[in-house]
């Protein structure tokens, strides 16, 4: 039995796998939700501010 599958789906499940067994990224993802649960989040606006500071004061 054999299975047909994308490159690029074959790509996003290594990467699932990867994320998997890296325990401080899992760490990192469950400080991520729980900041979002308690509302600690930035919007569209606020992203882009802080980009264009960070371009401003550390040009390439």
């Amino acid at each position: 039995m054999g299975i047909t599958l994308a490159a690029e789906d074959l790509e996003s499940i290594e990467t699932t796998l990867e994320l998997l067994a890296n325990t401080r990224a899992q760490e990192r993802i469950r400080r991520s939700e729980a900041d979002f649960t308690a509302g600690d989040v930035v919007d569209e606006q606020q992203v882009r501010a802080l980009i264009d500071e960070r371009h401003r004061t550390h040009p390439e």
